[in-house]
C-alpha cells in the first residue's frame, strides 16, 4: 500500500513529470571511508552516449581520499568513469560491463515488486552467494523534496546477494539512503552476502544532490556538500580511540580543546553498515564534558568496526577492532 508522507497544508504543490533524468547539471556528493582510507566522492554527467542504439547519460566520480601512513597523512585525487544510465518512463536503467542493461528501480513498483539490478558476480571463493541479485520493494509512496512532490521506493538486496541497492530512493534523486545510509550510490553496490566473514568494500554514505530543476537537496544539513576538504580538513580528527583492539572496551578520548558544545552522538557500525551500538547525546560522558568515553563491546562478535562521532559541524570516523 502506497504511503504520503509529507502533509500539505497551503497550496498545491508542483507534481514532478518524467523526464530524460539525470539532468545535464546533476550532481550527487559522498563521503566515503573503508578501514584504512576516508574522503569525498563527487558524481557528475559528463555527456550523452548511445549504446545498443538507445541514448544513456555517462557519469563520472571525482575522488579525494586520505590515509595515514608512517610517515605522516596522505591525500590524493583521481577520476574514474562509475557508468552509464538512462530513463524510459517511470524506470531507470543501468550497463553492466559487458553492456548488458538492468532495472536500477521502476517508480511505479509496489510494496512486494522485486526485481535483478545486477549481474551478481560473487565474491571470488565466497560460494554463499546467490546467483541472482534481486532487490525488493518493502515500501514505497510520495513525498515532498523542495517543494515538489515525487515518488520514492524503499529497497531491500537479498540477504545472499553479493550487489545490490538499499534504502530510501527517491525520484529525479536516486539513492539516498535513509535509514540505511551506507553503501548507496546510484548503481548497485558490492557487500557481504555472509555476515560470518570480513569484508572491506568500502562505506559510502549520500550527503547532497542538486540540478536546475530541484535546487539543492541537503537532508542532513550537518554533512559536508559539494565542497572537496582540503587536506588539512580531513586530516584533523581530535578524536583518539585507546585499547584498540579490544576484547571488552573501546575507550574514545577528545583533547581539553574540542568543543564539547558541538557534539552529538556516538555510533558503532558493522561492515554491512549497521549500527551495532548507538549513545545519544544526552547519554554521553562526553557531552558533559569529560575527556574520555568507554564503549562496552563485549557482546559484539569479534571483527573490524567503524566508530561514527557526529557534531554540528562534521561526521568523524575511525577504525576499531574486535578480538
Amino acid at each position: 500500500m502506497r504511503t504520503l508522507i509529507s502533509v500539505l497544508l497551503i497550496g498545491i504543490p508542483f507534481l514532478f513529470t518524467a523526464q530524460d533524468w539525470p539532468l545535464p547539471d546533476s550532481q550527487w556528493f559522498y563521503s566515503k571511508w573503508s578501514i584504512d582510507t576516508g574522503g569525498t566522492e563527487l558524481v557528475t554527467v559528463t555527456g550523452d552516449t548511445i549504446i545498443a542504439d538507445k541514448a544513456y547519460k555517462k557519469l563520472m566520480v571525482h575522488h579525494t581520499s586520505i590515509w595515514d601512513t608512517p610517515n605522516g597523512v596522505v591525500t590524493s585525487s583521481s577520476d574514474e568513469l562509475l557508468g552509464f544510465m538512462r530513463q524510459s518512463g517511470d524506470s531507470v536503467f543501468h550497463l553492466e560491463a559487458n553492456n548488458e542493461e538492468f532495472l536500477l528501480y521502476d517508480f511505479n513498483a509496489e510494496p512486494g515488486d522485486s526485481w535483478l539490478c545486477a549481474a551478481n558476480s560473487g565474491m571470488g571463493s565466497d560460494e554463499s552467494c546467490s546467483d541472482s541479485a534481486y532487490v525488493h520493494v518493502t515500501n514505497s509512496g510520495s513525498m515532498l523534496v523542495n517543494g515538489v512532490v515525487r515518488r520514492f521506493l524503499e529497497l531491500e538486496p537479498n540477504s545472499d546477494s553479493s550487489w545490490g541497492i538499499q534504502g530510501l530512493v527517491i525520484e529525479g534523486i536516486g539513492p539516498t539512503g535513509g535509514s540505511t545510509a551506507l553503501g548507496n550510490r546510484m548503481f548497485p553496490f558490492q557487500r557481504c552476502c555472509d555476515s560470518t566473514i570480513v569484508c572491506d568494500f568500502g562505506m559510502t554514505s549520500f550527503n547532497c544532490y542538486t540540478d536546475s530543476e530541484i535546487g539543492l537537496y541537503h537532508p542532513n544539513p550537518f554533512t559536508e556538500c559539494l565542497e572537496a576538504l582540503s587536506a588539512n580538513d580531513l586530516s584533523v580528527n581530535p578524536f583518539l580511540l585507546h585499547h584498540n583492539p579490544s576484547r571488552d572496551f573501546f575507550i574514545l578520548a577528545a583533547p581539553e580543546s574540542f568543543d564539547f558544545g558541538s557534539f552529538r552522538s556516538v555510533s558503532l557500525l558493522d561492515l554491512m553498515g549497521k549500527t551495532v551500538m548507538s549513545i545519544p547525546v544526552a547519554h554521553t560522558d562526553l557531552r558533559s564534558g569529560a575527556e574520555s568515553l568507554s564503549l562496552d563491546i563485549r557482546s559484539i562478535p569479534v571483527g573490524v568496526y567503524f566508530i561514527l562521532i557526529e557534531t554540528k559541524s562534521r561526521l568523524y570516523s575511525l577504525k576499531a577492532m574486535k578480538k
